[in-house]
């Protein structure tokens, strides 16, 4: 996925962030900042396109599909109708990519008198989408599902005494005549789909057997289907499915208690094989397991637990849980969040990972406490563990979250009457800034574009260390796209070192020719002050602007228009309030992005690949920045 990217609105100040502090036991401090909320329409769901943009897409009241793109600078688009209403009462919808191409794809029923329920989808290339053929196809409950090869397969159960299950699937231009599944005298009363990555296709459901739901499941291989198999030892309850790029499918289902779950167990098919059950929670007031898999093969569970007050307490108990499969192998179950739980309340659980490897999770639930509603999220950065939960302030809707490829984590909470409330957080990847420093909002643009990472691998930015030349180039490249450059003449710049690509741009767009004459870029010497804001006057076109008046400016000077320019637009106001700009003063890492990140927000800056140069104007702004408890 793409590294989201957006800009930012100057409203008078520079500190434009809400922060929350919140500590995560055994990892330190995390700041967490988030932007306003915005309604973007009436959604339910949010993905991320194939190409890294947030989409906020559902079906609407009147049971048609709809869907809003997320431009990369922060805007989004009028809502383009996927599937128009008539009338749809139940919508499945699942997302997939397929060689740089996003679908959309559903399965669709309506109660109404002699209506036909429908498989679809939509593709999105590019900006622009096309529709997708339909197939009618028998039932009422059903899944649908994306394989490696951008084969679709819709699975769907008649819902019936006798209970039988259709499947059809779309090749890229057609569907196939749906098929019965050949399921002896089991009788299905949901299904679900999963493709694996060898192209198996695993159909997973509940069957009533003496009295109790027992999970079956039949394979094809490529060669026919096989005959089901019962999975579950005993009786079970909610089912989540998912397919690992090593190949493998693992479904997750709870038992099914005279209340609440109080196990949930995992099979395997790998390889034509089934595993046997394996327990990976046991706790009590187990509700339906989320499944999500990892940019890396491994598989994150989350599921919500309850305690319900007891006896005549107000309050009982609520805890999300969580565990990774990796290498086979589920790790020991740790707790996320825990709270206050009311009698009656409802709980809802959605949870992503990201590209990079961050997690979030969302919890809706109605609160004990002063009578409200809330949804709460907690976040796990990359490498981290899962920081304190916090309350996102949209309400108690249905919960939708998405972490893209930058670690941004988008959440959203809809419900009918209001509907999608939305917003965007950041969790600070660096231990060493602090939440109200005067650097703060340029850090986090800076992190939010990829224009700066952990020195030497580290979660250090190291604000006041002197930036090197190196650096603030590599810095400027990257903002400007990474664009491809032929290579410099500069005799100490290798060609392996993480600046070569940023100098070789520099000296073909003329920003740099070399230090006193000679054909040299001294890449480790440091940067003045002087020096750094010459090369963001150059990127910007060398503007005229009136003299700066700074007492240390020397008329004529090699970086005198430059300064000028930067006071004319805000870039520079002088060196602790004086009339000074201290030109010969080596130039700290976070003078320099504050620098970048003024310029920015002054809608002059270096040219950019961050939004079209025919979008200049900023669009994104961050709340005035407030201190807010988390926490239980």
């Amino acid at each position: 996925m793409g590294t989201r990217r957006w800009r930012v609105v100057a409203v008078g100040v520079v500190a434009l962030l809400v922060a929350s502090v919140a500590a995560a036991p055994g990892v330190g401090a995390d700041t967490v900042w988030w932007t306003p909320v915005e309604r973007p329409g009436r959604f339910s769901e949010l993905a991320l396109t194939a190409d890294g943009r947030v989409m906020a897409f559902g079906p609407s009241h009147l049971g048609r599909v709809e869907v809003s793109l997320q431009s990369r600078n922060g805007q989004w688009g009028p809502p383009t109708v996927l599937l128009p209403g008539d009338g749809y009462s139940k919508v499945e919808l699942v997302v997939g990519a397929h060689e740089g191409d996003t679908y959309v794809l559903w399965t669709a029923y309506s109660r109404a008198y002699n209506s036909s329920p429908i498989a679809g989808g939509a593709r999105l290339r590019g900006n622009a989408w096309s529709s997708l053929p339909t197939q009618s196809i028998s039932g009422e409950l059903g899944d649908v599902a994306m394989g490696p090869d951008g084969s679709i397969v819709v699975v769907r159960a008649t819902g019936q005494h006798d209970s039988q299950v259709m499947v059809t699937r779309f090749d890229g231009t057609s569907w196939s005549e749906p098929e019965r599944l050949d399921t002896g005298d089991l009788s299905y009363h949901t299904v679900d789909v999963e493709v694996a990555a060898d192209g198996s296709v695993v159909v997973a459901g509940t069957v009533l057997s003496d009295s109790q739901w027992v999970l079956h499941a039949s394979v094809d291989r490529g060669h026919g289907w096989e005959a089901p198999r019962r999975l579950s030892d005993g009786g079970m309850g909610h089912l989540a499915m998912a397919s690992t790029s090593s190949g493998e499918v693992v479904a997750v289902y709870s038992d099914r208690g005279e209340l609440e779950s109080s196990t949930l167990s995992a099979v395997t098919y790998a390889d034509g094989v089934w595993s046997s059950p394996q327990v990976v929670v046991d706790a009590e007031g187990l509700n339906r397991p989320v499944l999500e898999v990892e940019p890396d093969g491994a598989l994150t569970l989350g599921v919500v637990a309850v305690r319900p007050p007891q006896g005549s307490a107000a309050a009982g108990t609520l805890r999300v849980l969580w565990t990774r499969r990796v290498g086979g192998t589920w790790s020991p179950v740790a707790e996320a969040v825990r709270m206050p739980f009311g009698r009656g309340s409802s709980r809802e659980l959605a949870l992503a990972v990201g590209p990079d490897g961050t997690a979030a999770l969302v919890v809706r639930l109605a609160a004990v406490e002063h009578g409200g509603n809330h949804t709460m999220m907690s976040v796990r950065p990359r490498g981290k563990g899962w920081l304190d939960p916090f309350e996102t302030e949209l309400g108690a809707g249905d919960p939708a979250v998405a972490v893209d490829g930058a670690g941004l984590v988008h959440v959203a909470s809809s419900d009918h009457n209001s509907g999608m409330q939305y917003r965007v957080i950041l969790v600070m990847p660096f231990s060493d800034v602090a939440p109200y420093a005067y650097y703060a909002s340029a850090v986090v643009w800076a992190a939010d574009l990829g224009l700066t990472t952990g020195v030497g691998g580290s979660d250090e930015f190291q604000p006041d260390r002197a930036i090197t030349r190196a650096e603030a180039i590599t810095a400027l490249w990257r903002h400007a796209g990474r664009p491809g450059s032929r290579p410099s003449s500069f005799i100490d710049v290798p060609r392996a070192a993480f600046y070569t690509a940023a100098v070789d741009w520099a000296a073909s767009t003329g920003l740099t020719t070399g230090v006193g004459g000679l054909n040299v870029f001294e890449p480790d010497r440091t940067i003045t002050r002087a020096e750094l804001l010459t090369l963001l006057w150059r990127s910007a076109g060398s503007p005229s602007a009136p003299a700066a008046g700074f007492t240390d400016v020397v008329p004529g000077g090699f970086y005198a228009r430059a300064v000028d320019w930067a006071r004319h637009e805000g870039i520079t106001t002088g060196v602790g309030g004086t009339n000074r700009f201290e030109p010969d003063r080596n130039i700290t890492r976070a003078e320099a992005f504050t620098f970048l990140f003024r310029a920015e927000m002054s809608g002059v800056a270096v040219a950019s690949a961050v939004d079209p140069l025919d979008a200049m104007t900023p669009s994104r702004s961050f709340a005035v920045a407030t201190r807010s408890d988390v926490g239980p």
